[in-house]
């Protein structure tokens, strides 16, 4: 189990992720207050990805989930696909104006609370909050800071030109930011050496991790800009089975034997599934629909790649199927076929 289920907001799926549990379970540890405080963060950082989650629902945007990670933040997954610069500014922006209303509503509750021990905490509150909008406001990828750049250039320049100008930025304030703590772990000795080696050790974490999320952004923006010469069929399929829900085991065995593929598919309602677990055959699965699956996404056979690369980027089942204006299956493909082909095309173009 990777995550935990907490609510739903919105119909979207709200998640902690286990590391966040066990983080809270060590910090527990420190005593009540040092617990109390990483339950703020944890409140600062979920309200924080609400507030991209509901303008974006607003938006009649696709949201996913929203996953907190402690202690590392947390992220709202979004299909982009069809968001316009100023839907895409709007939604990553309102999530540092939350944590500055947050700030400001600790910050005030400060400076009436009689009791010292709440006091220190609402104070923690106002500055956990300040720090966490000033630091989404840097233009950093994949915080909110370089999508708010890329937005404000992609008006000009495009989507792919804005991403590349948007990472250049990042990279050099990753620069800055190493030189910084460079010179304070070096240069400056008002801590012991073992802390600053350990706030060196994850200072380089932290820009190493900026730095590869920003490659990787420009990397799907420059497929997402080659998926617009392609349609869907570019990319189909065929080696796959599709059977009825209420099949037989031992006609699903048949097949595959015949076909020489584990990729079975079937439909219900009007969703396709996939089977994930074909090693799961007993006794006690009568029918194809009894094995463990999963719904998958489904893209129409003449529309453009570019319309669902954003989807596909944060599916989390490798299978897509392909189907017709009348939503019948005619192939399937998978990611890494999408990024193999995109690949292709991308070199060719050179």
């Amino acid at each position: 189990m990777e995550s935990l289920y907490l609510f739903k907001f919105k119909g979207v799926r709200v998640e902690l992720h286990w590391l966040s549990v066990l983080f809270l379970l060590i910090a527990s540890l420190g005593g009540a207050v040092y617990f109390l405080i990483w339950l703020i963060v944890l409140l600062s950082v979920l309200l924080h990805e609400i507030a991209h989650s509901y303008l974006a629902v607003r938006y009649r945007l696709s949201v996913k989930k929203i996953l907190i990670v402690l202690p590392f933040g947390g992220g709202t997954i979004i299909d982009s696909s069809y968001k316009r610069p100023y839907i895409e500014f709007n939604v990553t922006f309102i999530g540092p104006l939350t944590n500055l209303l947050l700030g400001s509503i600790f910050g005030l509750l400060a400076t009436i609370s009689a009791s010292p021990i709440v006091t220190y905490l609402l104070q923690t509150g106002f500055i956990i909050n300040i720090l966490l909008a000033v630091l989404n406001l840097i233009p950093w990828f994949p915080l909110d800071g370089g999508r708010l750049l890329r937005s404000y250039l992609e008006k000009k320049d495009g989507y792919l030109k804005a991403t590349r100008k948007a990472v250049f930025v990042s990279n050099i304030f990753s620069f800055i930011m190493f030189l910084g703590v460079f010179v304070y772990t070096f240069f400056f000795n008002s801590y012991s050496l073992l802390y600053k080696e350990i706030l060196f050790i994850i200072d380089l974490v932290v820009i190493y991790f900026i730095y590869t999320s920003a490659k990787i952004e420009l990397y799907y923006a420059e497929l997402k800009e080659i998926s617009k010469k392609l349609k869907v069929r570019d990319v189909i399929q065929h080696s796959y089975i599709l059977i009825d829900k209420n099949a037989s085991l031992n006609r699903l065995l048949s097949e595959i034997l015949k076909r020489h593929t584990r990729v079975v598919i079937y439909k219900e309602n009007e969703s396709y599934y996939l089977v994930t677990d074909l090693t799961r055959l007993n006794n006690r699965h009568k029918h194809i629909s009894d094995l463990p699956r999963v719904e998958i996404l489904t893209m129409q056979y003449n529309k453009w790649l570019s319309e669902y690369i954003d989807r596909i980027r944060s599916s989390d089942v490798n299978i897509i199927g392909i189907v017709n204006k009348k939503g019948k299956l005619v192939g399937i493909t998978d990611i890494n076929h999408i990024e193999a082909v995109l690949r292709l095309h991308k070199h060719a173009a050179r």
